[in-house]
C-alpha cells in the first residue's frame, strides 16, 4: 500500500488505512453518512449484467478496507436488490442492518436477517405490500417512512433519535446512493477505482436513479488517495452543492 495523498492522518502507517477514522461529530438530527463504492475506471459496479453481484472487481486489499471501513459504523446501509442477489452478505458483530424496500420483497432467510436476530432493520413507505409487512414484522423491525415513496430524511431522522446511530455506512447500490444524494444528506465517499473496463450502457454505476438536480450536485473534495497494485483508494468530503 502506498499513500500518493492524504491531508487527513499524513504520518499514519498505509497499511492500517481506515482502521480508525475520526469523522466530525454527526448532525443532531441524522447520522454522519459515509457511502463506500468499488467502480471500474469506466465508471461500472459490476463486471457482469445486473443482477449478478461485485466479485471479481475489487481485489483482496478493496475487500479489507471494506472490512475495517464497516467496523467504523454503527450501522450498515444497504439495498434491498443487493440483498436479493447476494444472500451470503453479513457484517461485523454488533453493527446494525438496515435496509430499504418499496416492494416489501426481503430475502428474510439470509444471514442479513437470521444472524443476531434484532439487528436488522426495514425502511419501507406505507404503500408497502400489508402481507409481506407483517413478514418482516415477525424477523426484522419495520418503519414505514413516506406515502408512495421511502421518505429518506425521515429514515435517517429515526436510525438517529431511535437507535442513537452516529455513523452510517452506505454500501450501495447506485440507487440507494442516488435517494442518499438527492436528499443532501452524504458527508463522505470511500470510492475504489479497480484497474479494470467493464463497458456494457446497462450496467450500473456509482450513482444512478432519475439523475440528480442541479442544486443537488454534490462538491467534493479530495480527502486522501491509496494505491495498491495499480488500485485506487479515494476518500472524498462533500463541502456543498452546486448552484441550480
Amino acid at each position: 500500500m502506498k499513500r500518493l495523498m492524504d491531508f487527513i492522518e499524513p504520518n499514519i502507517d498505509p497499511e492500517r488505512l481506515y482502521e480508525r477514522l475520526n469523522f466530525p461529530d454527526p448532525p443532531e438530527d441524522r447520522p454522519y453518512i459515509f457511502i463506500n463504492m468499488v467502480a471500474s475506471v469506466d465508471g461500472k459496479t459490476l463486471l457482469t449484467d445486473r443482477g449478478t453481484t461485485a466479485k471479481g472487481l475489487g481485489s483482496q486489499t478493496d475487500q479489507i478496507l471494506m472490512r475495517r471501513l464497516q467496523r467504523n459504523a454503527d450501522a450498515a446501509l444497504i439495498g434491498s436488490e443487493t440483498l436479493r442477489i447476494d444472500p451470503k452478505l453479513h457484517y461485523p458483530e454488533g453493527v446494525l442492518r438496515v435496509t430499504m424496500t418499496a416492494s416489501g420483497d426481503l430475502p428474510l432467510h439470509t444471514r442479513f436477517f437470521t444472524d443476531e436476530p434484532g439487528q436488522a432493520i426495514v425502511f419501507a413507505p406505507r404503500s408497502v405490500d400489508k402481507e409481506k409487512a407483517a413478514a418482516i414484522r415477525k424477523t426484522a423491525r419495520l418503519h414505514l417512512c413516506g406515502d408512495n415513496k421511502l421518505d429518506v430524511r425521515q429514515m435517517v431522522s429515526i436510525l438517529r433519535s431511535q437507535y442513537e446511530v452516529k455513523h452510517l455506512l452506505c454500501e450501495g447500490g447506485s440507487t440507494v446512493n442516488g435517494s442518499l444524494l438527492a436528499a443532501k444528506v452524504v458527508d463522505e465517499l470511500f470510492l475504489t477505482i479497480a484497474p479494470k473496463i467493464s463497458g456494457g450502457t446497462d450496467r450500473p454505476t456509482v450513482v444512478s436513479g432519475t439523475g440528480l438536480a442541479p442544486k443537488n450536485i454534490p462538491l467534493l473534495n479530495i480527502l486522501s488517495i491509496y494505491e495498491d497494485n495499480n488500485e485506487l483508494y479515494f476518500r472524498y468530503c462533500i463541502t456543498g452543492y452546486q448552484e441550480g
